[in-house]
């Protein structure tokens, strides 16, 4: 597949579609150094004078783009038309496959914790309300009301576990099914507040 992509895509193809300014002596502004003249040559490969930077056409997109080689390969085969389809290893294919079941399942973990931070919000808005306006007067300290012991019981934690959904550091860090297990209590008590789709 390299070689196929080097054979029909030059650096200088690469370095006109990204935009690179080229001077009148035909050489490029560099994009990896601050390049006040043109430095770059790019033919079929590409040297830069002022950085010492070189390569072919797919090293040119790996460092424009900030991406790894095979992937700047297949960015250019699908820019430029070129079929690598017979290229594609069935080791390829599988980490393909793995990449995007991996990809699902982020999204349905992150989609998981959105609908944990709701009913969360939703839950201390209400425990909030109850803490104020269930406190107990000095004679009703004894036997408060029940809404306003939940409330002092589980503010921390909901505030707590929030915190670990807003945190993305945190968040990174927690499966699914750890956040499922800190949740339990709170979502018990959240469906015996909050009705279901409300």
């Amino acid at each position: 597949m390299f070689k196929r992509v080097k054979a029909s895509v030059s650096a200088r193809d690469i370095a006109l579609k990204y935009g690179l300014k080229q001077g009148k002596n035909g050489l490029f502004l560099c994009p990896f150094h601050p390049d006040k003249n043109p430095s770059l040559k790019a033919d079929k490969n590409f040297y830069c004078f002022g950085c010492g930077e070189k390569g072919d056409s797919i090293r040119l997109v790996e460092k424009i783009l900030g991406i790894h080689a095979p992937e700047a390969a297949y960015k250019i085969a699908d820019e430029y038309g070129i079929d690598v389809s017979d290229c594609i290893s069935e080791k390829q294919k599988v980490k393909s496959l793995k990449r995007n079941t991996q990809t699902e399942a982020n999204r349905a973990d992150e989609q998981l914790r959105e609908r944990y931070m709701d009913d969360l919000v939703r839950y201390l808005l209400i425990l909030y309300e109850w803490q104020d306006r269930y406190s107990p007067s000095i004679s009703e300290v004894d036997d408060p009301d029940s809404r306003y012991l939940e409330a002092i019981r589980y503010i921390p934690y909901s505030e707590y576990l929030l915190g670990l959904l807003i945190d993305d550091k945190l968040r990174s860090e927690l499966s699914s099914e750890d956040l499922t297990s800190l949740m339990g209590k709170v979502l018990k008590r959240m469906s015996s507040v909050i009705p279901e789709g409300g």
